[in-house]
């Protein structure tokens, strides 16, 4: 099973989630969020995560 990590590289959480996944052996599927465009404020993103932040981690919807 994979994981969908929404992220920023310059993100210091996003790259401890990573390194911590990689470490547990957990696949990462990860979706870059351009957070200069916006991208985290689109209605989809809030529905997923209403406080708009990186890193965002969807489960399967859970």
């Amino acid at each position: 099973m994979t994981v969908d990590l929404y992220y920023h590289p310059a993100s210091g959480p996003a790259r401890a989630v990573i390194m911590t996944a990689k470490c547990l052996g957990i696949d990462l599927n990860l979706k870059y969020v351009d957070l200069f465009a916006g991208e985290h404020m689109k209605p989809e993103f809030l529905k997923m995560n209403p406080q708009h932040t990186v890193p965002t981690i969807d489960d399967n919807g859970c």
